[in-house]
């Protein structure tokens, strides 16, 4: 037997510890109802973030920016290399 389930069927030794653990039995996931979901996530209208929403004009220049970042990036290191090259 581990030690936690010793201490998990052991009685309590104080007021504290027996009205906590009277009140942790109902705290279990299935206590809680179907139908209720904390995580769900209502909206009105379409999504101004969604990038399907978006203008034409803004996804070109987001793909412009990664692609810019995705060139620049290397170009950088060639540059930085050929430095230490020549001198």
């Amino acid at each position: 037997m581990l030690n936690g389930d010793i201490n998990a069927t052991r009685p309590p030794t104080s007021d504290e510890e027996a009205a906590y653990r009277t009140d942790r039995k109902g705290d279990d996931l299935e206590s809680t109802s179907p139908t209720e979901d904390r995580n769900a996530v209502g909206w009105d209208g379409p999504d101004p973030h969604n990038p399907f929403n978006w203008s034409d004009k803004k996804k070109w220049s987001n793909i412009l920016a990664v692609s810019l970042m995705a060139v620049l990036t290397p170009l950088v290191r060639l540059l930085e290399s050929l430095q230490s090259f020549i001198l």
